[in-house]
């Protein structure tokens, strides 16, 4: 990768994650847009997305040799260990995002006025524990997996 490039990966990935902090601060500190499903899911979205520009923005420092060998003696090294959270969160962030897709298509009969609002509604909060098993579940074995084989 040339160095014209490397600034420019930097750069947007360092921007993505200042608006995903943003995003979760202003939600954090809203109680009005904690209470919106639709927000909800978009700050689980910035927090996947956030965790993923963590490796982009710059690598964390690597343990000595000594320290990580004590901690994990055989295991895996620190780089595929960083490249795993990155394909978490990754993975983790495009499933948010097609929970979000799945919400709005499902509100649609509400946003045409059709009488079974009341059932869409609560059946999307019923949703939103499995979207959490989902998009946080789904990667984390898919990730132990990868690092249990190999």
């Amino acid at each position: 990768m040339t160095r014209a490039a490397s600034v420019i990966l930097t750069a947007s990935s360092s921007l993505s994650a200042a608006g995903d902090l943003l995003i979760l601060s202003t939600v954090g500190l809203s109680f009005e847009a904690r209470r919106l499903l639709t927000v909800r899911l978009i700050a689980c979205f910035a927090l996947a997305d956030f965790l993923g520009q963590l490796p982009v923005v710059g690598s964390f420092p690597m343990p000595s040799v000594s320290q990580w060998n004590s901690l994990w003696p055989g295991g895996p090294t620190w780089c595929e260990l960083q490249a795993a959270g990155n394909w978490f969160a990754m993975l983790s962030s495009w499933l948010w995002t097609m929970a979000y897709a799945h919400t709005v298509n499902s509100a649609m009969p509400f946003t045409r006025g059709r009488a079974d609002c009341c059932v869409v509604l609560s059946q999307l909060r019923i949703e939103e524990s499995h979207y959490h098993a989902l998009c946080w579940g789904l990667p984390l074995v898919a990730v132990g997996v990868a690092l249990a084989c190999g």
